[in-house]
């Protein structure tokens, strides 16, 4: 249930006089060394009895609490899914809290409820450098710190204890009622959020006549983790496993720009982004609404820009981006799985047709509102399937345009011209 201004606002009064209410001074989300240091705060709050509040743009100077609020800047950047992909991809089992943003006595605070864990402690899997440890954290004296006594320990377990005793009470109080033992627990997509924020990134940067024509590409791990720490790192992965076997795919631009997320790359009408959890994107608009179809033959007609899609160049971007992916997941653990989608939108009323005169006529409008690919499969089988998956693909796709099928050997040996660049 969202939190009342009110409430925030007792939330800021509270600080210095509340246990559980702590507070840091003016700084910037930057996924990198603050936001390890505050990481270990929200930890240790989610491990303590009832959670806590972390109000930030509060410091201390010789005991007497300083309310400076945040630059406008500073307040943006405390996005609570961004914070929540950090921080979880570190953390396990997932640490529950929101950041929101209020004003007080005319000044920017933001405030973050972090709510006690649910069966076990959280613990830090991953480290961050030398700002953020394995371990599991905790609140002494108001610093945050992995457990280093028994006296600790003893205490964490005890509160563990307690919570799962509750609970079993709960599940045999519903036994009694003819209540399930144990409420459903909805499936959240970890990516959903990320993938949004992503796609919006890619519209702003170059994708937004997206709705006039396009390509999208996706490759999503199936596992939601931080998996590279910054975009120089992210930007070498690409780097290695980029296509060339024409328009180069994915072309990383002259000036990238950094993300919180990772690093997104315009070039031209290509635009692509890349996360630190392994979510790659890539948007290509339509080149054909910007030329007419003028046909090789004698006396045919042409085709108006926007009414028409280029054969080999459809055919080459199957192969462009499954032979991508196919470099892509040798970059992650051994048996990850991944699901990948290609979309080509609107088509309908548009015609398939060659600028090659070997190639045969341009195709009848086709009927289909669009062209839509999406499955799972293991790194493994990627690796090893790509090529097949490339021509079973641009043949479901050519398809679409004509009724009577084209020859999957057709599909094929197209492909291997653009492999072989004959």
């Amino acid at each position: 249930m969202p939190i009342s201004e009110s409430e925030l606002i007792r939330y800021i009064e509270a600080v210095g006089e509340e246990n559980n209410f702590d507070a840091k001074g003016p700084m910037k989300w930057d996924g990198a060394e603050a936001s390890a240091g505050l990481a270990k705060d929200i930890a240790a709050l989610a491990n303590s009895r009832d959670g806590g509040v972390l109000v930030i743009g509060i410091s201390e100077d010789d005991g007497t609490l300083q309310y400076d609020g945040l630059t406008p800047e500073q307040a943006e950047s405390f996005d609570t899914t961004k914070m929540s992909n950090w921080i979880n991809s570190r953390f396990s089992p997932a640490i529950k809290f929101t950041s929101y943003r209020v004003t007080y006595n005319e000044r920017v605070y933001v405030v973050i409820t972090v709510s006690e864990f649910d069966e076990i402690p959280t613990v830090c899997e991953k480290p961050f450098d030398r700002h953020l440890n394995r371990g599991i954290y905790v609140r002494s004296d108001t610093a945050s710190t992995p457990i280093t006594s028994a006296d600790q320990l003893r205490e964490l377990i005890g509160l563990a204890t307690v919570k799962r005793g509750n609970q079993l009470l709960e599940m045999f109080q519903a036994a009694l009622k003819g209540s399930p033992i144990l409420p459903a627990k909805p499936e959240i997509d970890q990516y959903e959020a990320e993938r949004k924020e992503v796609f919006d990134d890619l519209k702003a940067n170059g994708g937004a006549q997206l709705e006039e024509g396009a390509w999208t590409f996706l490759i999503q791990p199936v596992v939601h983790k931080e998996r590279w720490n910054d975009s120089q790192e992210l930007k070498a992965v690409v780097e290695k496993c980029t296509v060339r076997l024409g328009r180069e795919f994915p072309h990383i631009g002259y000036e990238p720009q950094n993300m919180m997320w990772g690093f997104l790359s315009q070039h031209y009408q290509d635009v692509f982004g890349f996360t630190k959890t392994g979510l790659f994107e890539a948007i290509r608009l339509f080149r054909e609404n910007g030329m007419d179809y003028k046909s090789p033959w004698v006396g045919s007609p042409g085709i108006p820009k926007g009414k028409w899609l280029e054969w080999r160049l459809s055919i080459s971007y199957f192969v462009d981006f499954f032979l991508f992916a196919s470099r892509l997941v040798e970059h992650f653990d051994a048996g990850e799985e991944f699901e990948l989608e290609i979309t080509c939108s609107p088509i309908r009323g548009r015609r398939l047709a060659a600028l090659q005169a070997t190639s045969g006529d341009p195709s009848e409008p086709v009927a289909a509102a669009g062209y839509k690919f999406k499955k799972r499969f293991s790194g493994e089988e990627l690796r090893s399937a790509w090529k097949n998956l490339a021509v079973e693909e641009a043949h479901r796709f050519v398809s679409l345009f004509f009724s009577d099928r084209i020859a999957k050997k057709t599909i094929q040996d197209w492909v291997e011209s653009i492999l072989n660049r004959t």
